[in-house]
């Protein structure tokens, strides 16, 4: 099922199942309602760019473990229910890093 047009975008899925998609140009996603992404295995993002993302309500993230590689920059107070590292050593909840409140 492959469908193409002069631009360079296409939608291809092939006999296996696999689907691929690109777009030439821009690419958009709009939701009226809910959206749900659901992947059974692992997920990889490259992005050769920015990312700038908009939550008008809260945002919640879970793992077992987070890894940040690079610079950190948080505007506002971190609340932790866990230790905190500042690369220095490791501060108990009551105990925030310098410069984290």
């Amino acid at each position: 099922f492959p469908s193409h047009d002069k631009a360079g975008t296409y939608v291809e899925i092939d006999q296996d199942g696999r689907m691929v998609t690109k777009a030439a140009g821009d690419k958009y996603t709009i939701a009226a309602k809910n959206s749900t992404v659901y992947v059974q295995g692992n997920v990889n993002v490259e992005v050769k760019g920015n990312v700038n993302m908009s939550v008008d309500g809260s945002f919640t993230g879970t793992a077992s473990k987070w890894n940040l590689t690079g610079d950190v920059t948080v505007q506002g107070n971190i609340t932790s229910s866990q230790q905190v590292s500042d690369g220095v050593g490791t501060k108990s909840s009551d105990e925030a890093p310098s410069g984290v409140d």
